[in-house]
């Protein structure tokens, strides 16, 4: 009988932590307790930074390690550190481009994807002359079966700015300048975010270039590419689908009012550190937005450390 319960409540509750998921099992899981609801989560704390630095904060420095170490695509629930608030949504990833770069980069590559939509502090909702941080990050299963489990790559991109944000009202545009979401971002410059990438380069030294490797390094039929041949940098922007002059209010209301489809982004690389030429790869095209307490606090993006 307890054996019975056992396997019960593993099949409920879905896969243990660590083991590959399939898009289908991420997919089902953030979606199980969708919410309307603007909830206020909070992220890191000056306390948490503070023991972070000094090392006395070793659940925080624990939980912060795991980031680079723990490749499982769900983690125990808590709010996460920067980004607390956020949007998920299905996306399709299609690569329709040959620019040189190989996996899943490659010209002709269609593979089901996750999608956050985050801030990077507290301060969801937009206020003059405040400066808010955003950021996507894309999770990518490397196959044509939605079923099958497989172990997830994953893209982390921060809008120009980097940690230092702008004042824009919208999470995808501003009327003076075109915003462009990238895996590179510049060196903090003020005192607290220096504090912060300084915090997060105990666990990798070159925090502001997030690698794209584990992208390039498998097809998608989950196999390993030979030879591959990885980008140094991905810039993501978005298509005309109305968003222009969009914001204004908290960021998640914002991307709740797209519909399936809707949202499209134009993909582009880098192949080379210090070059300026960027080559078109293709689009990611984002399905219905939604808010759940998974998404939030037990979806999980390995950052992949740099080599």
């Amino acid at each position: 009988m307890k054996a019975k319960l056992i396997i019960a409540t593993f099949v409920l509750c879905g896969p243990v932590f660590g083991e590959p998921s399939s898009h289908f099992e991420v997919a089902r899981r953030i979606k199980f307790n969708t919410t309307d609801e603007l909830v206020a989560r909070k992220g890191l704390g000056f306390m948490d930074l503070v023991g972070g630095l000094t090392g006395l904060g070793k659940k925080f420095r624990t939980r912060l390690a795991s980031t680079t170490s723990d490749p499982s695509d769900f983690k125990p629930a808590e709010n996460k550190l920067l980004h607390s608030r956020g949007v998920c949504a299905e996306a399709a990833w299609n690569m329709n481009q040959d620019t040189g770069a190989t996996g899943l980069f490659s010209g002709g590559t269609t593979v089901p994807a996750i999608v956050r939509f985050s801030g990077g502090q507290d301060n969801s909702v937009w206020k003059e002359g405040k400066n808010r941080l955003f950021g996507i990050a894309v999770k990518l299963f490397p196959s044509q079966n939605k079923k099958q489990k497989v172990q997830s790559a994953n893209i982390f991109l921060m809008s120009q700015n980097g940690l230092e944000g702008d004042s824009r009202m919208g999470f995808f545009s501003k009327p003076e300048d075109e915003v462009v979401f990238s895996n590179v971002i510049p060196e903090p410059t003020g005192f607290a975010l220096k504090l912060i990438g300084n915090l997060f380069k105990k666990f990798d030294p070159i925090a502001v270039e997030r690698p794209l490797f584990a992208v390039a390094e498998v097809n998608q039929q989950s196999q390993a590419v030979n030879n591959s041949v990885t980008p140094f940098k991905i810039n993501v922007r978005a298509q005309d689908f109305g968003h222009q002059g969009k914001g204004g209010g908290d960021f998640r209301s914002e991307i709740m009012g797209y519909g399936p489809g809707q949202m499209k982004f134009d993909v582009s690389v880098v192949m080379t550190k210090g070059s300026n030429e960027e080559k078109k790869a293709g689009v990611l095209e984002v399905g219905q937005p939604f808010m759940s307490d998974v998404c939030d606090r037990e979806l999980h993006f390995h950052h992949h450390k740099n080599r």
